[in-house]
């Protein structure tokens, strides 16, 4: 429900690209932005297009944890408390434009109480 409000009817605050280095060395960049959802609540958003098919899970939620981890601190400084990660992967060509085909998945990002951060895949 979150990510309908946030991609659907929010006001962007800022536009970010960052490079990010991957523990297997890949270096790749994402985009950010912090975004004004209601009540002068502040919300970061990640997006991460990657150009390769995936095919293990696990690879994508450790890329994801990785791209968390280089946004975080920005995170915490605007004492923002919630996140949304959208990656993008591959999925393979349209049969009729030989366009590429790219597939969301969305996580979100949730500060607890302890001050870290909860990363969950939301579809």
């Amino acid at each position: 429900m979150i990510s309908i409000i946030i991609f659907g009817c929010s006001n962007s605050i800022s536009d970010n690209e960052k490079i990010v280095k991957f523990s297997d060395g890949k270096s790749v960049k994402i985009n950010y932005e912090i975004r004004d959802i209601e009540d002068n609540e502040k919300v970061l958003v990640v997006e991460y297009k990657n150009e390769e098919k995936v095919t293990k899970e696990k690879t994508v939620e450790n890329q994801v944890l990785e791209i968390w981890k280089a946004v975080e601190n920005e995170a915490n400084k605007l004492e923002i408390e919630e996140g949304i990660i959208k990656y993008e992967y591959f999925a393979g060509e349209n049969k009729k434009t030989k366009e590429a085909v790219f597939k969301p998945i969305l996580f979100s990002a949730e500060k607890i109480e302890n001050g870290t951060w909860k990363i969950r895949k939301v579809n």
